[in-house]
């Protein structure tokens, strides 16, 4: 994989190769944008473009803040990430402060639900 930004790929979007794009493929336009390859414009299928795609951004989150935020998920099931075994029972014990006697950041830093979701909130800023 490409880490470095090349010059001509538009932000965001990381080169894949050089080629005839495929339905579906986004390519650079000749203005320097992406566009889309579609099937009703064949004669863009037959030529040679930088074919690139836009780069996931990784989800970030972040400890519960309190009971209040905890509380929608005070019914999932959960395991710590390094055992892949033990599910546990949700918790009956949680406060503002954290649940079982661990505060939320601990739960992030080393749970995850059942689902395999962090134990905690996404962030979406």
């Amino acid at each position: 994989m490409m880490s470095e930004q090349i010059e001509g790929v538009p932000e965001g979007w990381r080169l894949v190769r050089i080629g005839k794009p495929k339905a579906g493929e986004y390519y650079i336009e000749i203005n320097g944008e992406a566009c889309e390859a579609k099937l009703i414009t064949p004669t863009v299928l037959q030529w040679v473009f930088a074919i690139i795609e836009k780069i996931e951004q990784p989800r970030q989150y972040r400890p519960f803040a309190n009971a209040a935020e905890f509380e929608p998920h005070r019914d999932r099931w959960w395991r710590y990430m390094d055992d892949n075994q033990t599910v546990s029972r949700p918790p009956a014990n949680y406060s503002d402060s954290g649940h079982y006697g661990y505060d939320f950041e601990y739960g992030l830093e080393r749970k995850v639900f059942d689902d395999g979701s962090p134990f905690g909130v996404e962030v979406t800023e």
